[in-house]
Parts: structure tokens; sequence; C-alpha cells
């Protein structure tokens, strides 16, 4: 296993740089950014590496059309008198054959470091995560429940494994749109640009699709964050709800949050279904649209352009490729907005309020003295929300709150006992 997927690497290279980010933008006064950081985190080695290998696969993909273009050009040359040197023929094949192979060796090699790095950023947030957990103080535990916690690791975390290695995608998809338009056009002429016009006249589809799902997404981590709540709540409290015979209205009010939660998917669903309609038709239209203008008037001085089997295979192959980046977009569109969105519900929760360094002592070991308690509190002020917490200044000294809910409280719990402390809440 490579060292940069194990947690304690990741965990520690990524949660020491989130830690100086945020002290340096709240010394700035602006707020933290948690996805930026992330991306700044593999540096830019990983990053150019990356994007070159994306960049190669994606250009070797366009060297078999050409030839094939080639290779048509060498088999039609037997029809005439002047035939080509079969050598040149066997040489076509070679490179179309290697060219394929090296792409595909490019393209693994692309998905496995990809992989890798959204491994790491996932293994590392589910660590800062679970910390932060342990540091939450009880003011945000009141809104950070267990159920959103567990959320943040197992959905929002998941995000970063799925919709990460499309990221370097943004940099290969103008170069390949680029180049299978310019082949387009030395093989149809201006009649290749009339297909990407019905792709162009597409895109505002494909912009509302990413937008309607990018919604329907946070609609339903809203309404799982809903549902996992309520049924934490009912499980912490089974036998209360077992006790007054409340499972019926438990029930129902779980099935409301599990009937929009599936409501919601039933929209991506659909959603999903058009993309997919969308993407299948987009050659087809794309062949339509330019194969009619170049019968048409496709010629030299707008005559019915010269349709032939050359033509026509080059042509389709390079539509398949010019449709693959452009049916992408709002794949890719929508697999980043989701990460984004995840990405700052961690962060969200990341910035929650947290238990004052100063007010705990914490120590690895316990006392080698026995009569030491390991654990003391002296002196102690409590409250429930930001108004009643005890506040130390930057000199030390202690402020109480007049509506604090507990005050001068001192208690020490002996190494082997078992203490509670009861009361209303």
């Amino acid at each position: 296993m490579p060292s940069r997927v194990k947690t304690r690497f990741s965990y520690t290279h990524i949660s020491q740089k989130w830690d100086r980010h945020v002290a340096k933008r709240v010394a700035k006064g602006k707020k933290p950014f948690l996805f930026g950081l992330i991306l700044q985190s593999f540096g830019i080695q990983q990053w150019t590496y990356v994007v070159l290998l994306r960049i190669l696969a994606s250009g070797l993909a366009f060297v078999a059309p050409q030839l094939m273009n080639s290779l048509l050009e060498f088999i039609s040359s037997y029809d005439t008198e002047t035939s080509q040197s079969a050598v040149l023929g066997i040489i076509l094949a070679l490179g179309m054959f290697f060219s394929t192979i090296a792409s595909s060796v490019i393209d693994g090699q692309f998905n496995q470091r990809v992989v890798v790095m959204g491994i790491e950023a996932r293994t590392a947030l589910v660590s800062m995560i679970y910390r932060k957990a342990l540091k939450l103080s009880p003011v945000a535990k009141q809104t950070e429940t267990p159920g959103e916690i567990n959320n943040h690791m197992s959905v929002d975390c998941e995000r970063w494994n799925h919709a990460f290695p499309g990221l370097p995608f943004w940099f290969s998809i103008p170069l390949e749109i680029c180049i299978a338009s310019w082949l387009l056009y030395r093989q149809l002429g201006w009649s290749g640009l009339g297909g990407l016009g019905a792709v162009v006249l597409a895109m505002p589809m494909q912009m509302w699709i990413a937008k309607h799902l990018s919604k329907a997404r946070n609609e339903k981590l809203a309404a799982m964050d809903n549902r996992i709540r309520l049924i934490n709540e009912v499980l912490s409290g089974v036998k209360i709800v077992k006790l007054y015979g409340w499972e019926s209205s438990f029930r129902d009010k779980i099935a409301v949050f599990r009937k929009l939660e599936l409501a919601i998917l039933h929209r991506i669903g659909i959603v999903y279904s058009y993309m997919n309609i969308l993407f299948s038709s987009m050659t087809l239209l794309m062949a339509l649209v330019s194969f009619s203008l170049y019968a048409t008037i496709g010629g030299p001085g707008f005559t019915p352009g010269e349709i032939n089997s050359q033509t026509i295979f080059v042509s389709i192959t390079l539509f398949g490729l010019v449709n693959r980046p452009i049916g992408m977009i709002s794949y890719i569109m929508g697999d980043t907005i989701g990460l984004y969105v995840s990405t700052r519900r961690i962060q969200d929760y990341l910035l929650a309020e947290e238990l004052s360094k100063n007010q705990i002592d914490r120590s690895d070991e316990l006392p080698q003295d026995h009569t030491v308690a390991p654990i003391e509190i002296r002196d102690a002020t409590f409250g429930w929300d930001k108004e009643q917490k005890k506040l130390l200044d930057d000199a030390g000294s202690r402020t109480t709150s007049t509506d604090a809910t507990l005050r001068n409280i001192t208690l020490s719990v002996d190494r082997g006992n078992l203490a509670a402390i009861v009361g209303r809440v």
C-alpha cells in the first residue's frame, strides 16, 4: 500500500495544513476554504503529473482516427494505377494498434494515481471528522448530532473517492474539443462545425440538468440528515418509546422523511435518464447535421460534397471522440458541484465550536500516585449555550455569567469509581 494512502500520513499531512490555513484566514478576517486547501495539499508535482497523463491519454486517442484515414487512403490506392507499398499498410496497422495500447496504458496510470489521491483525501477527512467529534463543545453537539457526523464520514467523505477522478478532466476536455473540431474541419470543412453547433445548442440543457442535479443532491442530503437524526433519537430513547407506546407515531415521522428522500432519489434518477438520452443521441445528431450540410452545400463553392467510405468512417470516429468530452461536461460538472457541496458541509463541521484547551488539562498517562484523583474539577462553572459558558481572557482571569447553570463546582473522581451526574436537562 502506498504510504500516502495510510491514515497516519494523510491525516497528519492535511490536518496540519488545515490548522495553519484556518489560523491564517481567521487572522485576515476571511473564511477558511477546505476544498481549495485539499487540492493544494497534493502539490504542484502531483497535479502536473496527473494532468500530463490525462492530456497524453486524450491526445493519443486522436492518433488512431488519423492513422485510419491514412489506412483507408492506402487501401483505395489499389483501385488506381499507382498503388502504394504493402509495408506502409503494415506500418499504419501497427501504428493504430500501438497507439491504442499506449493510450490505454497511460489512461490506466492516470486512473491509478487519481484513485490514490482520492483515497488520501477521504482517509484524512474521516480522521479529521473523528478527531473533531472528540473535541466538540456541548453547544456544537446540539447541532452536530451523531447521525450527521456519521453522514459526514460515510457520504460526504466518500464523494472524494467518487468525484475526484473527474477533476483533471477540466484540463483535458477543452483540449479534446479543440483537437476534434480541427480534425473535423480538415475532414468535412465548415460542414463539420455544423455538428458542433448542434452540441453548443444542447449545452444550455446540460447546464440546466447539472444545476437541477446539484439542487436535488442538496435536498437529498438534508432529508437524509433529518431521517438519521430522528432514528438516532428513537434508538437512544427506545425504552421510553416502548413504555409509552409511541412506536407508530415515531414510525410515521420517520416515514415522512424517508418518503421525501425516496422522492428526491426518483427525481435524481429521472435527471440521470435525460442525461443518458442526451449523451447517447448526441453523436447521431452531430453526424446527421454535418453530413446533411456536407452532402448539400459542403463542397467547393457550396456545391455538394463527395461522400465516400473514408469520409464517413473517419468522421463518425471523430464525432464519437468529440461527443465524449462534451457529454462528460454535465457529469463532471454535477460531480464537481456535489463534491464542493459535501466539502463545504465538512468544512462547517470542522469549524464548529470546540472545548477550550485552557479549561481541560489532558494527560496520556495516569498519575503514579494512587491517592491523586485522575479526574478533578475545581471551582468550575457550566452552561448550556454561548451566553452561559465560562470565559477565559488572555490573562487567564476567570469571568462567570450570572445565568450559568452550575457554579463553583468542585468534584474529584477517584480511580476505579463510577460517578454519574443526574439532573434536569
